[in-house]
């Protein structure tokens, strides 16, 4: 998933139930801009005040540091390094963006190119086309798919090769997820198991609140429980633009080459961040 609209969705948490059951461990919550939208915690902990700053400091830099690998808008990133060498070669990847590009690729075959990480051309096109609210050229879409398509791209152990020009790699569908998977990690190493992150339609929890079972949140009115899960909702209600008159939403079709038209949202929960937010992203453009 791209940006969100603020508020978009609600969080809902019954701190009377949680105070009365267990007293010694505190609430906690957190919010920082990453990625487009805001990454947010909210956690319980029993550890000394000072070691839970040390925790979500790690997480948070953790944040910012696979921002600095995924980002494809960000020209520091390693992707936006990759994205602009040439086709034909062999491009040399750290071993964290390997693994972030494994995932993507997994997920790709399994949704059968429903979710794809390499239509970054197309989704350049459909920002253009979003801006001036009239159609692409049939020859300008044409090059843009021709450009894309994750079995265009070789990922070999520490290397990974466009065979075509134009290739641009394009994480958004599942980097938010992913990010909020490795700062889990980084949490659960600091002792902190009782949190929910958030990355605005995306949702990872760990262990419940003290004295519930999980973790309530809303999404598009319908309340939800999470825990040891992650959920993601996908739609055009975060992005979309008219153009030509008819309402696109951001998320690309891989066979039509434009954004898929507006209709209902699409909720996906999985056991990992990246998987829920990947999966919803396929399942909106399958539904």
């Amino acid at each position: 998933m791209r940006a969100i609209v603020p508020g978009a969705v609600a969080l809902l948490c019954a701190y009377a139930c949680v105070f009365s059951a267990c007293p010694k461990e505190r609430p906690y919550y957190y919010a920082a801009p990453a990625a487009g939208t805001y990454f947010t915690l909210r956690c319980y902990s029993a550890v000394p005040r000072a070691e839970m700053e040390k925790a979500v400091s790690a997480a948070f830099a953790c944040m910012r540091r696979w921002e600095l690998v995924l980002s494809e808008r960000d020209a520091r990133s390693e992707l936006s390094k990759i994205n602009a060498a040439p086709d034909g070669v062999r491009i040399p990847i750290s071993p964290e963006l390997a693994d972030a590009l494994r995932v993507a690729f997994s997920i790709a075959e399994e949704t059968e190119g429903r979710f794809d990480p390499t239509l970054g051309p197309l989704v350049r096109l459909w920002r253009r086309r979003s801006r001036t609210g009239a159609d692409s050229k049939p020859e300008s879409l044409a090059l843009a798919s021709a450009a894309s398509g994750y079995h265009k791209l070789t990922l070999g152990q520490n290397y990974i090769l466009k065979t075509v020009p134009g290739m641009h790699i394009d994480l958004g569908g599942i980097g938010k997820g992913y990010m909020l998977d490795r700062m889990a990690e980084v949490l659960r190493r600091h002792g902190v198991s009782r949190y929910l992150l958030s990355s605005g339609s995306d949702f990872l929890a760990g262990d419940p609140p003290p004295g519930s079972c999980a973790w309530k949140i809303t999404v598009d009115g319908t309340e939800a429980e999470l825990v040891h899960a992650a959920l993601s909702t996908s739609g055009a209600e975060y992005q979309s633009a008219a153009i030509d008159g008819v309402v696109e939403s951001h998320i690309i079709d891989s066979e039509t080459g434009r954004g898929v038209p507006r209709k209902r949202s699409v909720t996906v929960k999985a056991t990992t961040a990246a998987e829920a937010d990947a999966r919803a992203t396929g399942k909106y453009v399958g539904k």
